[in-house]
């Protein structure tokens, strides 16, 4: 349910971000969040890239990118360590980050 919200709160606006490094697309698209600081969006980003392997970060990144059909095929297509790599972060992120996900 977290990584649905993540993914929602991502994929608003990263589209749009160009050809940032994908640290800094991350931290754009949590912005799309009206509740999001840009602190917490910036702490996401760097929680992200410290925290999840660089192949999982880059598909991460990816997923974002295309939306909520993005986000479906990710979860698809994650191996069982990913998988509990990626819940991992969700979970930590929110209270690392001083985000609220409902």
């Amino acid at each position: 349910m977290r990584y649905a919200l993540v993914l929602s709160i991502c994929a608003l606006v990263l589209a749009a971000c160009g050809a940032q490094d994908p640290k800094s697309r991350l931290a754009q698209a949590c912005m799309g969040d009206p509740s999001a600081t840009e602190a917490q969006c910036d702490c996401f980003a760097q929680e992200a890239e410290e925290n999840l392997s660089p192949e999982l970060f880059g598909k991460f990144v990816e997923a974002l990118e295309n939306g909520e059909e993005g986000g479906q095929e990710l979860m698809s297509d994650l191996g069982p360590d990913e998988g509990v790599q990626l819940m991992g972060f969700i979970f930590s992120v929110t209270a690392s980050c001083d985000m609220e996900m409902s």
